[in-house]
C-alpha cells in the first residue's frame, strides 16, 4: 500500500502595513521511496509593497 504523509506551514511578517513577506514550506514523505531519500522539501517565498496613491 502506498503511503504519503505531508508537513505544512506557512507566515507572514508585515511592516508599517504597506510591505509584506510571504513564506511557505513543505515536507511531503512517499512509501514508495528509498528510505534513506523518500522526502521532498518544497518552499516559496513572495513580496508584496503596497503603495497608497
Amino acid at each position: 500500500m502506498k503511503k504519503r504523509r505531508a508537513l505544512y506551514a506557512s507566515a507572514t511578517l508585515g511592516y508599517k502595513n504597506f510591505l509584506f513577506v510571504d513564506g511557505t514550506i513543505r515536507n511531503d514523505w512517499y512509501s514508495t521511496l528509498p528510505v534513506a531519500k523518500n522526502d521532498v522539501l518544497s518552499n516559496r517565498m513572495a513580496h508584496h509593497l503596497y503603495l497608497a496613491i
